[in-house]
C-alpha cells in the first residue's frame, strides 16, 4: 500500500552447550534456537517505477541447530567441522526465506609445517550447501540453486611474529 512496514519485533530463545577437552586442544559446541518475528519482510515484486516492494509477515518462526567441533588432532594439525540447520515458516507452516539453505556442512583443516618450512601453513576444506530457491512473483518465476560443494585451499607464510601473507583459493 506504499506505506513503511512497522519495525520487526519478536523473541529469540536459545539453549546451548560448550565444552573444552584435552587441555584446550578440542572444543565443541551445540546450540538449538527458535526465533519468532512479526513484521518480518517478504519481497513481493517491483512497481512500475522500478522500486522493490515488500509485505509484512506476522508469525514468522525460525528453528535451527548449530553443531561445531574443532581442535588439534596432532601437533601442528588442526581440524574443524560444523553442521547448521535452519528453517523459517510463516504462521501457516509454509517455508519462508528459501534463498537461505536449510543445511550447511563445513570441514576444514590446517597443517603448520616444521623444519626449514616452519613458517608455512597449508589448509584445505569443503563447504556443502543445500538447495536454495528465490521466488520472483512479478515475473511468475523461481530461481533454483541445487546442492553444491565449494572446495577451499589455503597457503599462509608467517614473515615474522607480526606479519603473514595468505593465499586463498575457493
Amino acid at each position: 500500500n506504499g506505506k513503511a512496514i512497522e519495525p520487526q519485533v519478536g523473541s529469540n530463545y536459545e539453549i546451548g552447550w560448550k565444552g573444552e577437552f584435552y587441555d584446550g586442544r578440542l572444543n565443541a559446541n551445540v546450540a538449538i534456537y527458535q526465533v519468532k518475528r512479526d513484521n518480518a519482510t517478504e519481497w513481493v515484486g517491483t512497481n512500475d517505477s522500478g522500486f522493490d516492494y515488500y509485505r509484512a509477515i506476522d508469525g514468522l518462526k525460525t528453528k535451527g541447530i548449530d553443531v561445531e567441533i574443532s581442535g588439534e588432532v596432532l601437533p601442528r594439525w588442526n581440524v574443524s567441522g560444523s553442521y547448521s540447520h535452519s528453517r523459517s515458516e510463516d504462521a501457516d507452516g509454509v517455508r519462508q526465506n528459501t534463498m537461505f539453505p536449510l543445511d550447511t556442512i563445513k570441514l576444514w583443516n590446517t597443517y603448520r609445517l616444521s623444519g626449514s618450512l616452519q613458517g608455512l601453513t597449508l589448509g584445505g576444506g569443503a563447504r556443502w550447501i543445500s538447495k536454495t530457491a528465490a521466488n520472483y512473483p512479478s515475473f511468475s518465476s523461481k530461481a533454483i540453486q541445487d546442492d553444491y560443494v565449494v572446495v577451499d585451499l589455503m597457503a599462509q607464510y608467517r614473515l615474522n611474529s607480526n606479519l603473514s601473507a595468505t593465499l586463498n583459493v575457493n
